[in-house]
C-alpha cells in the first residue's frame, strides 16, 4: 500500500551509518528504499522499523544491476538520497589485486553517481535531497589509497551539485565523519593501527547521524561530526601535511 509520506532512498543500508539513517528517517516520518547486497540483514532491520519499507538486493559492482535498480526506484520518486555504501580494501594498496580495488571505485564512485544522474532530472521538477555518507579521509591527506581519493571525489561532486542546482530546489551535503565504529573499520583494522586510537575519537554510527540530520536540518553543505574532528580538519586546511599526520595513528599503516 502507497502512502503519502516522503521516500528516502539509502544505499549500504545493511549496517552501520546506512542502517543508522534508515532507523532516524524511519522516526522522523519517511518511508524507506533499503538497497544492499545482504538481504537477510536487511530483513532483519525492516522488523525494527515501522514505516513502509521497500527492499531491493543489488550489486553496486554491477552496471546492468544498477541500471534495473534505478527503473524501480524512480518509480516511487524518493525525495531524499543518503549516498553511503562503501568498502575498504582488505589488504593494503600495493598488496591488493586490481578486482577489488575496481570494486571499490565502481560501488563508491560509479554507482552514486549513477543514481544521482538518474535522479537529478526527477529532483528539478518535484525538489529534492541528497547526503553523501564521505569521510574525514576525503578532506585531508590519508595513507588510505585509493580510499581517501574516492572521498575527496564524493566530496567535491557533492560540493559540485549544491553549487549547480542548491538555488534551483535540490539540496545537497557532504557528511565527513571521522572513525566510527562499523563493519568498515573491523575489517581494516588488520592493516592500520586502530588499536592505538583513544577510545574518545570514535564515535558510534547513531551519533554521526543524529549530527548529520542536524546540520541538514539548518542546510549546512558539509557536516562534520565530533568537536576533535573539526579542529583537525581545521589545523588540516592551515598547517603542513606533515605536521598533520603526526596528530593520529589512523594515517599510518602497519
Amino acid at each position: 500500500m502507497r502512502t503519502t509520506r516522503p521516500i528516502a532512498l539509502i544505499t549500504g543500508a545493511s549496517s552501520g551509518i546506512g542502517a543508522s539513517f534508515a532507523k532516524a528517517l524511519a522516526e522522523q516520518g519517511y518511508d524507506l528504499i533499503l538497497i544492499a547486497r545482504r538481504i537477510k540483514q536487511l530483513d532483519q532491520l525492516k522488523k525494527n522499523l515501522s514505516c513502509q519499507t521497500t527492499l531491493i538486493a543489488c550489486d553496486l559492482n554491477d552496471p546492468e544491476a544498477i541500471q534495473s535498480m534505478i527503473k524501480r526506484i524512480l518509480i516511487r520518486k524518493p525525495q531524499l538520497f543518503v549516498a553511503n555504501a562503501g568498502m575498504g580494501l582488505q589488504s593494503s594498496f600495493e598488496n591488493s589485486k586490481w578486482d577489488p580495488i575496481n570494486q571499490q571505485i565502481q560501488v563508491m564512485v560509479t554507482a552514486h553517481v549513477m543514481i544521482t544522474h538518474a535522479l537529478v532530472p526527477q529532483m528539478l521538477k518535484t525538489g529534492g535531497q541528497i547526503i553523501f555518507v564521505n569521510s574525514i579521509a576525503g578532506l585531508v591527506t590519508s595513507a588510505f589509497p585509493p580510499y581517501g581519493a574516492i572521498k575527496s571525489m564524493l566530496h567535491r561532486f557533492a560540493l559540485d551539485l549544491h553549487t549547480r542546482y542548491g538555488h534551483r530546489g535540490i539540496q545537497v551535503m557532504s557528511l565527513c565523519p571521522g572513525l566510527t565504529k562499523t563493519e568498515f573499520h573491523q575489517k581494516m583494522k588488520a592493516q592500520y593501527q586502530f588499536d592505538q586510537i583513544p577510545k574518545w575519537l570514535w564515535m558510534n554510527s547513531e551519533c554521526v547521524v543524529k549530527k548529520a540530520l542536524y546540520d541538514f536540518k539548518r542546510r549546512r553543505v558539509i557536516s562534520i561530526p565530533g568537536w576533535y574532528n573539526r579542529i583537525f580538519y581545521r589545523f588540516a586546511q592551515n598547517f603542513p601535511i606533515r605536521w598533520c599526520l603526526t596528530l593520529l595513528p589512523i594515517f599510518k599503516p602497519r
